[in-house]
């Protein structure tokens, strides 16, 4: 099975349907903005657009997208300074962070994680996973948004 065509990321962006396509562009500007480094990637079966801080270089968050669906990773890795925020969210979006895989030391880089507590519980995610959100209310993508920025100022 061949990789996906390589195609521009408005034309990626587009393919999201309905009001997300919205959401979805809000998130490149934001990243834009925010001055990340940013890679489209083809795959067999989505493309994903990979935003990455420059100083520490790591990935923040990573739209994938193919015709069926489209999703956030979210790396949110040090939520501590920004608790209150993410206690403010939802159900739906504490749920999704909550749902991340625990760091289970199979890597080297796990000794740079930073435990995070949410809703009174400590949490420590695994540095090869991040927290998924699809399929979310215009009020929590603008959120997921909100904590993606927070997080870019967390480390």
């Amino acid at each position: 099975m061949a990789k996906l065509p390589e195609i521009p990321i408005d034309d990626i962006l587009g393919l999201v349907q309905g009001p997300d396509q919205d959401i979805a562009r809000q998130l490149h500007s934001m990243g834009e903005r925010l001055d990340c480094k940013i890679e489209v990637r083809a795959g067999l079966r989505d493309y994903r657009i990979v935003y990455n801080t420059r100083k520490p270089k790591r990935s923040l968050y990573t739209i994938e997208v193919n015709k069926e669906r489209w999703r956030v990773k979210a790396n949110l890795f040090h939520m501590d300074p920004y608790r209150a925020t993410a206690e403010a969210c939802s159900n739906t979006i504490r749920d999704a962070i909550k749902a991340t895989p625990q760091c289970k030391l199979c890597n080297t880089k796990c000794g740079t994680r930073q435990p995070y507590t949410l809703d009174g519980q400590q949490y420590m995610p695994c540095s090869g996973a991040g927290n998924y959100f699809s399929n979310l209310s215009t009020a929590d993508w603008q959120d997921i948004i909100q904590l993606i920025e927070l997080e870019s100022g967390a480390v």
